[in-house]
């Protein structure tokens, strides 16, 4: 009976985790989301990458107002990507004006539990990983206070295996933030070539067309310099025809005198030139 029991029971165990990972058995990816505050250009189809490697696609962005207002990214991950409980996303860009993309970053030793079909994953950011960076040097510190105060076999051991945690912290801190260097110092150099590219370009322009440059800008400083002659004429112009508007109808008459009505209040007919 106890055997039929442990039978029983192994094969409920089996059942649950078949249903929660139904996804990596059944079809060729399995789905993890993340919870984001902004899209900030996140869209369907973009690459997910784990450690340089297309691991999967964004499948779908959708909002959600539980408990807050927030964006549901549901990943499409291949299941031959092992992804350990601890995994964590980033959204990179491609370069300072390229397009984004979501990067998947493993937990430090990537071992224990593998994300079930529909696990959420925490987002950091850039910052996360600096702060990550210092908080983690700073315990290497105390660990090197503790190593030269410890006295005795169990405070040292304790510090050995509190020392081989933050070794693997830090370690996969380190790789994030070497990335994260990388990265920008390719963006930055890729940048730094297209600015030179384009200054070379416009070197060669004002050498080539400098003579006919330099001449428009004579032309236009010549037609500038008659600008206040020219605006004075036309508001004397503007200033006549408002005390004389009759002489827009009789300019051919030489005449300063405006013209007369018949009785009928009508103006005679202009005379021919």
């Amino acid at each position: 009976m106890a055997g039929l029991l442990v039978v029983a029971a192994v094969a409920v165990l089996l059942g649950a985790l078949f249903v929660v990972n139904r996804g990596r058995f059944l079809g060729k990816s399995f789905h993890i989301s993340a919870r984001l505050p902004d899209m900030g250009g996140l869209e369907k189809g973009l690459d997910v990458v784990y450690k340089g490697y297309k691991a999967g696609t964004v499948e779908r962005v959708t909002l959600s107002y539980e408990p807050s207002f927030v964006f549901i990214v549901r990943m499409d991950i291949d299941r031959q990507i092992r992804l350990y409980e601890g995994t964590s996303v980033m959204v990179r860009s491609k370069g300072l004006m390229g397009s984004r993309y979501l990067e998947l970053m493993p937990p430090p030793g990537e071992t224990g539990v593998l994300l079930a079909e529909g696990a959420v994953v925490p987002v950091v950011t850039e910052g996360d990983i600096m702060a990550k960076a210092g908080e983690v040097l700073s315990q290497v510190e105390k660990i090197m206070g503790r190593l030269k105060t410890a006295d005795t076999a169990g405070q040292l051991h304790g510090v050995v295996a509190d020392a081989r945690i933050l070794v693997q912290n830090l370690s996969a801190t380190m790789v994030s933030a070497r990335i994260l260097v990388e990265e920008n110092r390719a963006s930055l150099r890729k940048s730094l070539d297209g600015a030179q590219g384009v200054t070379t370009q416009l070197d060669g322009l004002l050498q080539k067309r400098g003579p006919e440059l330099d001449r428009i800008l004579r032309n236009a400083d010549q037609s500038l310099s008659h600008m206040p002659a020219i605006l004075m004429n036309v508001e004397e112009l503007t200033e006549d025809l408002k005390r004389n508007p009759w002489r827009l109808l009789r300019k051919g008459d030489s005449k300063d005198v405006p013209p007369k009505l018949d009785h009928n209040h009508a103006l005679p007919p202009a005379t021919a030139p």
